[in-house]
């Protein structure tokens, strides 16, 4: 709102309406949120006065004067143009359009912007075009988020500019139309739920959260926040700990990102079918060993029965080179209730004790956002070895990954690598049926939560219940059976 007219006013607008009145209007007048709403406000406080005397002897004759009024306890109130305008913040071009659009009987015409038939077309033909080109390029699940989205990722080697370039590319070296970036960014945003893929450190949501909040906020958050931090202190401790003191063998295990291949620099490559691979690496903390199981898609998935297949055959190969006696082993990995924290790795672990020479396995999980481990390292080994390598040629088959992975590490003992084939794969859902418990009920009779478990042991003594902690710090643990 501005402010009013000067006292030299003839209508002694100010004298008429105190600031107070004036507040209310305005307040009245742009709290309606509508234009068309707005003008007829403008209209309805108007009037139009014929002008007392004309001139004929003038070409010209004098146009009709508007008068200018507010409502007040229902009486109108005429006030001057200027003072109309300060108090609802308007300006001549508003007054003058309301007035334009008015009808002879007071109605106002409706907003005409944006309704003509002028618009510019794309040919269905050239947006097909789009549509087919975006369906060719492959895509690739995210790694840590493909349980709670739908979303598709392409690999970051080519940029939208880059891709939208060599669709242009290609239509042109046919003699063909092609659409424009701004269109073909607008099927791609709009008809696809399509982003680009780039490896990226795993954030914890709780700690991004606290560290983006208001304080007060921050308030709400401050037990959870500072339990996530004892409890990511805890964790990394217990691995410290383990990996000292412990006489078992203390193992972490992480499922690397996805692989594929044809992997090169070559944007013609980009827009082929691609093949995953996967790379489920266990790094024995005492021994400095690590050992690579390397498959496929055509061989095998991603979830629980193929990690549950690996630590058999893991634990297997312990064996092998221990002829007698019972081990333990404590095994650390990250939170993914999908691949690591489930009924079918717990009758895995169950099927170990009760078959093979190992006395307890004890799985301990890192705190999620905070499972930083030495798995990380030796995935970014092997991918600063994969990246040298395609400077030189493409990897057009899964034997060249293992190739690569083998000759990764540059001193010390190498990588080593065991292919598994669909064969080596166990059943683990069978398993868990012939089990007969879900192991879904505590010793309390209370539902188990399997995402909040920090840590499950099986027994060989008591096979067919394992012990879990939500906590820890707590001294004691719970039977589930």
């Amino acid at each position: 709102m501005r402010p009013p007219c000067g006292e030299k006013c003839c209508l002694k607008c100010s004298i008429k309406l105190n600031s107070t009145t004036r507040q209310n209007f305005f307040d009245a007048f742009w709290g309606l949120g509508d234009l068309q709403r707005q003008r007829e406000y403008i209209v309805r406080h108007t009037h139009e006065i014929k002008p007392k005397y004309r001139y004929t002897s003038t070409k010209n004759y004098r146009s009709l004067n508007t008068a200018f009024y507010f409502e007040e306890n229902n009486s109108r109130i005429r006030v001057c143009k200027n003072f109309f305008k300060a108090t609802l913040d308007l300006g001549d071009q508003a007054i003058k359009t309301a007035l334009m659009k008015k009808s002879e009987a007071r109605f106002i015409e409706g907003e005409q912007r944006g309704k003509h038939k002028n618009y510019p077309t794309v040919d269905p033909a050239v947006e097909e075009s789009v549509v087919q080109f975006i369906n060719s390029i492959p895509r690739v699940e995210s790694h840590y988020l493909r349980a709670q989205t739908t979303r598709e990722y392409i690999q970051s080697e080519r940029s939208f500019a880059n891709i939208y370039q060599d669709y242009k590319y290609l239509r042109q070296a046919n003699n063909w139309p092609f659409a424009s970036e701004s269109t073909f960014q607008r099927i791609f945003n709009v008809q696809f739920n399509i982003g680009l893929f780039s490896p990226k450190k795993y954030l914890c949501d709780l700690c991004e959260s606290y560290k983006n909040a208001s304080e007060e906020k921050k308030l709400k958050l401050q037990q959870d926040y500072e339990q996530l931090l004892l409890e990511k202190d805890l964790a990394r401790s217990e691995k410290k700990k383990d990996k000292k003191e412990s006489d078992a063998i203390v193992v972490v295990y992480d499922l690397q990102a996805v692989m594929q291949i044809l992997k090169e620099q070559v944007s013609l490559f980009f827009y082929k079918s691609r093949i995953n691979c996967f790379n489920f690496t266990i790094s024995d903390l005492h021994a400095k060993n690590v050992d690579c199981f390397f498959w496929d898609e055509t061989k095998g998935k991603r979830g629980a029965v193929e990690i549950g297949s690996c630590d058999l055959a893991f634990i297997e190969m312990h064996l092998n080179n221990r002829p007698s006696g019972d081990i333990d082993l404590i095994f650390y990995s990250d939170n993914c209730c999908g691949q690591q924290k489930n009924k079918y790795l717990l009758s895995a672990y169950a099927y170990a004790v009760c078959n093979m020479r190992v006395k307890s396995i004890t799985h301990k999980f890192l705190i999620r956002g905070h499972s930083q481990n030495e798995g990380d390292n030796v995935h970014s080994v092997i991918e600063k070895q994969v990246k040298r390598h395609i400077k030189s040629g493409p990897i057009y088959m899964p034997l060249q990954y293992i190739t690569l992975i083998l000759s990764a590490k540059k001193s010390g003992p190498a990588y080593k690598v065991h292919e598994m084939t669909h064969d080596r794969f166990y059943d683990l859902k069978a398993l868990q049926e012939a089990w007969g418990t879900n192991f879904n009920m505590d010793e309390d009779k209370k539902q188990v939560k399997w995402h909040d478990i920090k840590m499950l042991k099986v027994e060989k003594d008591s096979p067919m219940v394992f012990f879990i902690k939500h906590l820890l710090q707590k001294p004691n643990s719970k039977n589930v059976g």
